[in-house]
């Protein structure tokens, strides 16, 4: 049986429901009665009506599946959970906000929830927001305590920024991973073999984990992997020890004829450290070692953001194609839960910019 049966058996219900053809208090037949009505499989005609139950049109119960009463008026709000917010690095960023809203259109506004990378501020955030908006836009933190509701979240629900493991709600994301590998084929085509990978060792997230398989595509059988991961407790406390951690990195990964000459940075701050080591050990960013990141900062907090190559997320994209799809599920039109990949910007160093004494072939000699 295919989706778009069962499909059309919890659409011809809801018709029913909102055209009072089944008032609230009604039973509806069991799953045998109507797999035999519709000549469909007993767990086809389930899902149709475990459809309807998520929908909040009808009730499971001991004595059936009962119509559930009037659904609650709209309220006009959606919930934008995130895990953290940081004014200074723009997230979340007001290009994605403004996609949002874009997509949303007049009728709704966004109610901004800080979960501050709390599992259980985020779980309780879920389920309130749940019941107070109309749906809920979810940047999750994505730990195993609250991965039962990112696989089935309690209402409307698109997860934005990652996917976390096993979640199967519904999701508009960056295409990270051939965004990645077009960043690592872009430094080959300027000559360099050699290329690094620089993160932080976070097995458990997607995002990382698409960039690392992004990376290796590009290099293909024939070119050396230079992975190096930072230990994650460095992303918190930054600071002096941090750099030193980007430093030796750095001079171990360039060191010698099969050294790196360019790097790919995960995130934004490890490449802004990677540009002060640079400064420190009198490397010329562009020219003595290629950078590419990225960039989900404002570019001017890499200082000089021309002599690096730049993956830039479309944000407001991102926003209004994830509007559309929640948009959607508040209507009630039903669909499998899906995530959308969108391309990213790649933008590139101005060689002409980059020109000066000295380069790579040098600082290897010196290593």
């Amino acid at each position: 049986m295919s989706n778009a049966q069962w499909q059309k058996i919890t659409e011809r219900f809801r018709e029913g429901i909102s055209g009072g053809e089944f008032l609230p208090g009604d039973r509806l037949p069991s799953d045998a009665r109507l797999a035999e009505e519709y000549g469909v499989s007993r767990p086809t005609a389930h899902r149709a009506l475990a459809e309807l139950a998520r929908l909040g049109l009808v009730e499971r119960t001991k004595r059936g599946t009962v119509v559930c009463g009037p659904l609650a008026k709209a309220t006009g709000r959606v919930a934008f959970i995130v895990d953290h917010t940081a004014d200074r690095y723009d997230f979340p960023s007001a290009e994605l906000i403004r996609g949002m809203q874009c997509g949303l259109g007049d009728d709704r506004h966004l109610l901004l929830c800080d979960s501050g990378d709390s599992a259980e501020r985020e779980r309780r955030l879920i389920q309130e927001m749940a019941e107070e908006c109309d749906g809920v836009f979810l940047v999750p933190i994505g730990t195993e305590e609250n991965a039962d509701l990112y696989r089935n979240p309690p209402g409307p629900t698109v997860i934005l920024d990652r996917i976390p493991e096993g979640a199967t709600a519904h999701a508009v994301l960056s295409d990270n991973r051939d965004a990645t590998a077009r960043a690592v084929r872009e430094l080959q085509s300027y000559g360099h073999r050699n290329i690094a990978f620089l993160g932080f060792y976070k097995p458990q997230n997607p995002t990382v984990a698409e960039r690392h398989a992004g990376y290796r595509d590009a290099l293909g059988d024939d070119r050396p992997e230079l992975t190096r991961f930072l230990s994650p407790d460095l992303e918190q406390e930054g600071g002096a020890r941090f750099r030193q951690a980007v430093e030796d990195a750095l001079v171990n990964l360039v060191k010698g004829a099969e050294g790196a000459t360019a790097v790919f940075c995960v995130q934004d701050m490890i490449a802004l450290a990677a540009i002060d080591v640079c400064d420190a050990l009198g490397w010329t960013v562009g020219v003595d070692l290629d950078i590419s990141v990225f960039n989900e900062w404002p570019p001017a907090l890499l200082r000089q953001p021309w002599r690096v190559h730049r993956l830039v997320p479309q944000r407001s994209e991102i926003g209004r194609q994830a509007a559309e799809r929640l948009t959607a599920l508040i209507q009630s039109i039903a669909s499998e839960p899906r995530i959308s990949r969108v391309p990213v910007q790649l933008l590139t160093v101005d060689r002409f910019l980059s020109e000066s004494k000295g380069g790579i072939s040098e600082i290897h000699a010196n290593l």
